[in-house]
């Protein structure tokens, strides 16, 4: 009866809680853009060597990305726990606006040909065989921030 009792205390306090519902534009104001997040799982004698490698084959479509307008700030995250089963690496990327994922025929293409000048098709597919032989993207999610300046 004690096991039922603390139940439905527990039950109820949950419900109470739930009441009380957060108001965007009242309790906290969503920013504009959004956050892709990568997480990629790289053996951990191969963390490093990854890393390094993100610098020659990640970061320059970046600025290409930021030369474009369409993203004004990326970084590369490592969990300190690089024994971690899920991910133990993170690509971050923040897009200004959910328009930058709309088609552009003109900017894809100028972005399309100052990428293969900077990666020629043939070192990025070397970079990503590579790349295949120690790491996973485990998966992908897309954060919108919020401020609770108000």
């Amino acid at each position: 009866m004690k096991m039922f009792l603390s139940g439905s205390a527990s039950t109820l306090a949950l419900l109470c809680a739930a009441s009380v519902l957060a108001k965007p534009w009242v309790d906290y104001t969503p920013e504009k853009g959004f956050w892709l997040y990568t997480y990629v799982k790289v053996d951990v004698n191969y963390t490093d060597q990854y890393i390094t490698r993100l610098k020659d084959i990640w970061v320059p479509g970046r600025e290409i990305d930021k030369q474009h307008g369409l993203i004004d700030d990326y970084k590369v995250m490592v969990n300190i726990n690089t024994g971690d089963s899920y991910a133990n690496v993170m690509l971050c990327v923040h897009f200004k606006s959910f328009a930058g994922l709309d088609p552009d025929k003109q900017r894809d293409m100028e972005i399309q040909a100052q990428n293969d000048a900077a990666l020629p098709p043939q070192k990025a597919d070397a970079a990503f065989t590579d790349f295949s032989k120690y790491r996973s993207i485990v998966g992908a999610a897309m954060y919108v921030p919020v401020d609770f300046s108000k």
